[in-house]
């Protein structure tokens, strides 16, 4: 395979991102051409074009994915009033159970 002087073969990678924004999983793939009208061309990704200083080609970076908190205020109600069944369950099993047995007693 013959190399042409003319054509340059680059890979950028993302290495950090403004807070917020995800990282490129992949890195870029760029191929820089030279023509003989002295123009570059380059080929990103894929993405032919004529791109310059004036007409740039645009990476399209996303923002982050936000996560929800975890065990939040809401969830801390939920246990109170999970608790609170169970500790009124077993307050009222203990008073049927003593009632039960003060009856079998006075029997």
């Amino acid at each position: 395979m013959q190399h042409d002087p003319n054509v340059s073969k680059y890979l950028l990678y993302e290495t950090a991102t403004a807070d917020g924004y995800q990282l490129l999983t992949e890195p870029l793939k760029i191929t820089v051409t030279f023509t003989m009208d002295n123009k570059i061309e380059y080929t990103v990704d894929g993405q032919s074009g004529t791109y310059s200083i004036t007409n740039p080609f645009t990476v399209v970076n996303y923002a982050g994915v936000i996560l929800p908190d975890t065990g939040g205020s809401g969830l801390d109600q939920i246990r109170r009033i999970g608790w609170s069944v169970v500790i009124t369950s077993v307050l009222y099993a203990g008073l049927q159970l003593s009632l039960t047995l003060k009856r079998k007693r006075e029997e």
